[in-house]
């Protein structure tokens, strides 16, 4: 999702996976239904769960536990819960790479299926060994699962997929499960949301659409589990609906923008724009598509037939604005998704989610949440400082708050900077005595030391 990925290259990936997971239809049999009583419907008899293990899973609960700590002990909990009959197998993906390897491919089967009732002891074995670490490729997480539940197309076939977070690697995952579900007659997925804002609901919700599946929240540990517990018992729907076809609409509240793409997560290909110029109403044929705002690609919008769908972003506004960029940092996988030129985008549409804000000059503004339908507002200072001849100088500037030197910028420059002291100093001219700045949000300083 970083902004060095073009547009056209992010669609291209979800063409790509997409096309992959089309190419197992020719592969994957239609699995007979599974058992069940008289007048009842049959309920999943192989499971595979597939739980996140990317860094995001390291956050804390509010009893101090790690996400990733709770899940391994729903997953304990979930599993003396299941009848013994039910084979269960367990895939994470996340736990094998750090972020800056930017692992795509971090998935694997860590238990193959087994009888439930002797899980609990290896998978607390199993997850106790592992850590939560780097990227999140739900995708291919997906697609991987589908494979291993492929040779058994004699069972009732699930997934359970857990997940506090999106994918992260420019790929769509409910046209994924659209088109695994379409390859498999009898696939089901299920998505538990493990303390998810809402874009990763959104997208979660979406999986599990597509691939006659139920979505569920969860926000404790006792919650998880009831949640897994309540998806592996779920009725397996033997033929989804038909959808119907036709045309849908998308409109995004609040948005500012006159122009943000949109991409058909299907075949990757660009499918119009929505934004105020022609009155932020796009008519999409019925499928699954990809948005792409400022900072990344929100994937799974599905537009159904005869409906409206409405993509209700969250916002960040800046006051104050400086003639300078503010970063957006994924702090999961610390990618520099978005540079926003503050007086251009003085109010922005974003992707829900948790990121860090930096300006140029290298100061961080913290760490925020972006809700749906909230704005974030951020209220600069600025600083401006002229230095002596010659006309055109490189300085440093330093925090005396935290220690924190900030990029070299050039003299005349704007500095968007947090609230704070700081003192400004030329890094190649001892003679120079260091001059200190203080600043509050909202304030205009300009220092003329020429």
């Amino acid at each position: 999702m970083g902004r060095a990925a073009s547009k056209n290259g992010a669609a291209a990936l979800v063409a790509c996976l997409w096309l992959a997971c089309a190419n197992l239809a020719a592969s994957v049999p239609a699995r007979a239904a599974g058992t069940a009583g008289q007048g009842q419907q049959p309920t999943a008899d192989r499971i595979e769960l597939v739980l996140d293990a990317s860094g995001s899973m390291n956050s804390e609960l509010p009893d101090g536990t790690t996400r990733f700590d709770a899940a391994r002990d729903a997953l304990i909990g979930m599993v003396g819960r299941l009848p013994p009959t039910i084979s269960l197998a367990l895939r994470v993906y996340g736990h094998q790479s750090d972020p800056e390897e930017k692992n795509c491919g971090d998935t694997e089967l860590v238990l193959p299926f087994g009888p439930a009732a002797e899980r609990a002891d290896e998978i607390d074995a199993t997850v106790s060994g592992l850590a939560a670490r780097g990227y999140t490729p739900i995708s291919l997480s997906l697609q991987k699962a589908a494979e291993d539940l492929a040779a058994h197309p004699e069972s009732a076939n699930t997934i359970i997929l857990v997940s506090d977070g999106k994918e992260t690697c420019r790929a769509d995952p409910c046209a994924v499960a659209k088109a695994l579900a379409a390859a498999h007659a009898g696939l089901v997925v299920h998505t538990v949301g493990f303390g998810v804002d809402s874009g990763t609901r959104l997208q979660l919700q979406c999986i599990a659409n597509v691939a006659r599946g139920n979505y569920y929240d969860a926000r404790s540990m006792r919650d998880l589990a009831d949640k897994l517990v309540a998806a592996a018992a779920a009725p397996i729907q033997e033929a989804a609906p038909e959808p119907a076809h036709g045309p849908g609409i998308l409109t995004i509240p609040g948005i500012a923008e006159a122009g943000v793409e949109v991409v058909d997560s299907e075949s990757g290909q660009h499918a119009g724009i929505v934004g105020t110029v022609g009155g932020n109403r796009l008519e999409l044929p019925a499928g699954i598509y990809t948005v792409m705002l400022t900072n990344g690609a929100w994937t799974g919008v599905e537009i159904r037939a005869g409906e409206t769908t409405k993509l209700v972003p969250a916002f960040l506004e800046f006051r104050n604005p400086a003639a300078a960029n503010m970063d957006l940092i994924d702090p999961e996988t610390g990618e520099d998704v978005a540079a926003i030129f503050q007086q251009a985008g003085q109010k922005v549409a974003l992707v829900p989610g948790t990121y860090e804000l930096k300006s140029s000059s290298g100061f961080s503004f913290g760490t925020a949440t972006f809700e749906a339908g909230r704005k974030t507002v951020v209220t600069g200072a600025i600083v401006r400082v002229r230095m002596a001849s010659p006309p055109v100088r490189f300085f440093a500037i330093r925090s005396l708050t935290t220690g924190e030197r900030g990029l070299d910028p050039v003299d005349g420059e704007d500095l968007s900077l947090p609230e704070g002291s700081y003192e400004i100093f030329d890094p190649n001219d001892e003679g120079f005595a260091p001059v200190g700045v203080e600043v509050a949000p909202g304030e205009i300083k300009e220092l003329d030391l020429r």
